[in-house]
C-alpha cells in the first residue's frame, strides 16, 4: 500500500503526483464500468450497481428497509453522481494518460 504524504502547504508531493493521477484515472475507470455494466442476458439483477444500491435502502443502526421519504434522498444524490460520472466518460474534459489505454480529451 503506498502512503501519500500530504503538505497542507503545497500539496503532494511532486513525487507522488503522478502515483496519485494514476490512482484517480483508475477509480474513475472502475466507477465509468460500474456504471455502464450491461446484462448479457437482460437480467440487472447481477449489476454490481443494483446491489449497491439494495444495500443503501437498509437503514444501518435498524437494519430494516428506509422508508420512501428517508431512501429518495439518497436514490437521488447516487443518481445525480452518475449523471456527473457518465457526463466525463463521454466528454472527458482532460485526456487519461495514465490508463493502460490512453483516453483523450474531448478536444
Amino acid at each position: 500500500m503506498m502512503d501519500f504524504v500530504y503538505d497542507s502547504a503545497e500539496g503532494l508531493d511532486s513525487q507522488d503526483e503522478p502515483a496519485f493521477m494514476a490512482l484517480t484515472e483508475n477509480m474513475f475507470q472502475l466507477l465509468a464500468m460500474f456504471w455502464t455494466d450491461i446484462s448479457k442476458n437482460g437480467n440487472m439483477d447481477a449489476c454490481a450497481l443494483v446491489h449497491f444500491t439494495g444495500v443503501l435502502g437498509i437503514h444501518s443502526t435498524e437494519l430494516a428497509y428506509r422508508t420512501a421519504y428517508a431512501f429518495t434522498p439518497l436514490l437521488s444524490s447516487l443518481i445525480w453522481i452518475g449523471r456527473l460520472l457518465l457526463l466525463e466518460y463521454a466528454l472527458p474534459l482532460q485526456p487519461y494518460s495514465y490508463l493502460r489505454i490512453p483516453w483523450p480529451a474531448r478536444a
